[in-house]
């Protein structure tokens, strides 16, 4: 595991878990089945980072901008979903931004 991963591991909230390679391609495939045209990931470049243990939410960072992360609740349907608000976005912006999100409106500690 390299540094960077590392040092995101011990940074995740409660719940939160980094998704090994096997997950990581999983919930990535999954993903690129229900985005929708319009959708502010569809033809983003994004690597699946880590998962909530709970529910169906990923953790994505953009290839083309590091400090960017987005938090999507895929619904597994296996298919494009109609409409641009599935797979739903929970949260878009920075890692830290993030950590306050969670802490803020999930109760999460850090």
């Amino acid at each position: 595991m390299n540094r960077h991963r590392e040092t995101k591991e011990q940074l995740l909230p409660k719940g939160w878990f980094v998704s090994d390679a096997e997950k990581a391609i999983q919930f990535y495939n999954e993903l690129q089945r229900e985005l929708p045209k319009g959708h502010i990931l569809y033809r983003k470049e994004v690597c699946v980072i880590a998962h909530r243990g709970a529910t169906d939410d990923i953790l994505c960072q953009h290839k083309d901008d590091k400090t960017h992360f987005t938090v999507i609740h895929l619904t597994w349907s296996g298919k494009e979903e109609k409409g641009t608000d599935y797979p739903y976005v929970e949260y878009d912006g920075n890692f830290n931004d993030f950590l306050e999100y969670e802490n803020r409106f999930l109760g999460n500690e850090t």
